[in-house]
């Protein structure tokens, strides 16, 4: 798939709002913008919940809109029960979100998800918006972790982020938490001091 969308909350290279869908063997060379909003800007899918990605990668540029939130492959994860399932995937293009920026994910809130083998290599700005509280967070892979939900969590195992990170609060795997003790725990997963910066 190739071109380009303009949108305003939940945009993706293929879909928007992914619900119970099941996405394999997809590659999006499609530059996602949007307008407005921007509540969950993808290079993949602009929102997914209880959705199974696999072997698929967005190569795309990602631009969020008034609100921000930008991933590289997904803008804004809802991992509640039974969450979503996301693998052996990557993405390349770069990432500009005003609020939250991920070279992978923007924004994962709740918890139940499961990432595995998952790679990211854009540059990843996040400028802040004006008014807004914990915003200008930028990652090579996440965003923003807002996972909540105890006593399930979210999983992830061998993801690396290697793209530039810029931003209000930036940091070389993600940019910042919601709480002290997000639900999320990452194995053999890490980032590149050196390209990120």
């Amino acid at each position: 798939i190739s071109g380009s969308v303009t949108g305003e909350d939940f945009v993706g290279g293929l879909i928007g709002w992914s619900h119970a869908t099941t996405v394999t063997s997809v590659v999006a060379d499609v530059a996602v913008s949007a307008t407005v909003g921007g509540n969950g800007v993808g290079g993949l899918i602009g929102k997914t919940v209880h959705t199974t990605v696999s072997t698929s990668a967005a190569l795309g540029s990602v631009t969020g809109g008034t609100h921000g939130i930008a991933g590289g492959l997904v803008g804004f994860v809802d991992c509640t029960a039974p969450g979503s399932t996301v693998s052996k995937s990557y993405a390349s293009g770069n990432v500009t979100g005003l609020d939250k920026a991920g070279g992978l994910f923007g924004d994962l809130e709740a918890t139940g998800c499961s990432f595995s083998d998952l790679y990211a290599s854009g540059s990843t700005t996040s400028l802040g918006v004006s008014g807004f509280t914990q915003t200008g967070l930028a990652g090579s892979v996440l965003g923003i972790n807002a996972s909540t939900g105890s006593p399930t969590t979210n999983t992830g195992t061998r993801i690396y982020g290697r793209g530039a990170v810029s931003g209000a609060t930036a940091g070389g795997f993600q940019g910042g938490t919601y709480s002290s003790n997000p639900e999320a725990t990452w194995s053999a997963s890490f980032w590149d001091t050196q390209s990120t910066g």
